[in-house]
């Protein structure tokens, strides 16, 4: 009896010690990279995985719609009521809010040793790091400026993908001739127009743009001035889709694509897993009620500069995520964000999510076809090879800028006076 009662004590006293020492860390965001939920509906087990490498954490992760959660972020930020990690927009989100935000430089090198940044693509940190402290630490990195297209479309017509501004023409009315929607673009959203205008302008004359936001040249310069007016012809020679500034890139243009209805569309690498995995694409059959196999392929945008050369990507992480200066166990709260970044990223490959670290391969266990390998290699080449960033600081340029290029669009400006107007909004930021 005693020996039963010795036994059933030391068990209890297990259960007891290891839930008191289980820390909790409570973490909000919009994308949760379902680590929000675990086991059914979670497929790839994000929180299962994270649970295997944080036995001494209790992560609790909150979803909120996007909406909801840029509402209540000023409140929580400002009021030291945050949770103790929060996700994070780069650009102009992360910046508003850098100062409530814990310096992660020391913990990065205590994790990591002084050559800490090697690990990482050094174009998501240099997006977290705000007046030269490290607010935050990339999760996921999402590349735009990527050319999809439809092989399968292209050999019934006989096509070659077009690599420059004269091809890109040439194709998109061979296939309007031929009943196929050439190149189709969401024009209604701003957002994908912000990654057209930046995707054009890196290929006419690289870097322009980000000096031009740095108020470090205006915006009418020649080269910007240049990038808004192919953004316009765009509309009258054939490269756009009739009514584009009334479709939106999801689900108009992304549904397109997708089921073969149109051959080429500017994306990014978010949308790897509806279209090159067995899984993803045939959730996209099912919404979209389509059952062809297309074969999908990705690259730059045309040469528009005449170096003979495609245009490359250019990336900003898809979520970030800092700690809050208010966190009260900061220690706990680092060693999750420490597996939510390095340890879960075999998870995301899954999902076919470009790594915010180096090294680390796409998942090509569910991809549909060689076809669909060669096509993810290639784009991970592109993807380690960016220039630039997705995401602006200041708001007040992003504003202007999507006023510019609807306006530019329709008719209603040149691509001179598009430009005044952004480089009048620029010289209003405090810089």
């Amino acid at each position: 009896m005693k020996i039963l009662f010795k036994l059933f004590f030391l068990a209890f006293s297990f259960i007891w010690f290891s839930n008191i020492a289980k820390a909790e860390v409570t973490y909000s965001c919009w994308n949760c990279m379902t680590l929000d939920s675990d086991g059914e509906g979670n497929p790839n087990n994000a929180l299962k995985d994270f649970n295997a490498a944080a036995p001494n954490v209790k992560l609790v992760a909150v979803q909120y719609p996007y909406g909801d959660y840029i509402q209540t972020l000023p409140l929580s930020m400002r009021s030291g009521t945050s949770d103790d990690l929060m996700a994070f927009q780069v650009g102009s989100m992360l910046s508003t809010y850098a100062e409530y935000l814990e310096d992660l430089t020391p913990y990065a090198e205590k994790e990591w040793g002084a050559n800490w940044k090697d690990k990482f693509l050094s174009v998501g940190i240099e997006q977290t790091t705000v007046n030269g402290k490290l607010v935050a630490l990339p999760q996921v990195m999402s590349a735009a400026g990527a050319l999809w297209y439809n092989q399968t479309i292209f050999d019934k017509f006989n096509l070659s993908v077009p690599t420059n501004w004269d091809e890109w023409i040439s194709v998109s009315n061979t296939l309007k001739d031929n009943g196929v929607v050439g190149f189709m673009h969401g024009a209604k959203d701003s957002w994908i127009n912000y990654d057209m205008f930046i995707g054009i302008a890196n290929e006419v004359d690289p870097g322009k743009v980000y000096e031009a936001e740095a108020g470090n040249i205006s915006w009418t310069h020649e080269s910007l001035v240049k990038a808004t007016s192919l953004w316009g012809e765009m509309f009258s020679n054939g490269i756009m889709q009739e009514g584009a500034l009334g479709n939106a890139q999801y689900p108009d243009v992304h549904q397109a694509f997708t089921s073969g209805k149109a051959a080429m569309m500017t994306m990014g690498t978010w949308n790897n897993y509806s279209t090159f995995t067995n899984s993803g694409l045939n959730g996209s059959k099912e919404s979209y009620g389509f059952t062809e196999d297309f074969k999908y392929g990705i690259t730059g945008l045309p040469d528009m500069n005449g170096d003979g050369k495609h245009g490359r990507l250019f990336a900003s992480p898809d979520v970030s995520i800092g700690m809050s200066a208010s966190s009260s166990n900061k220690e706990e709260a680092w060693s999750a964000l420490k597996v939510i970044i390095e340890n879960l990223q075999s998870t995301y490959a899954k999902d076919l999510w470009v790594s915010s670290m180096t090294g680390v391969p796409f998942d090509l266990s569910d991809a549909t076809s060689d076809f669909a390998k060669e096509a993810l290699n290639y784009q991970l080449g592109m993807a380690n090879n960016t220039y630039g960033k997705r995401e602006f600081i200041y708001s007040e340029i992003k504003t202007a800028l999507g006023d510019a290029m609807q306006n530019v669009a329709v008719g209603d400006m040149t691509a001179l006076e598009a430009m005044e107007m952004v480089e009048k909004a620029s010289q209003s930021v405090k810089r």
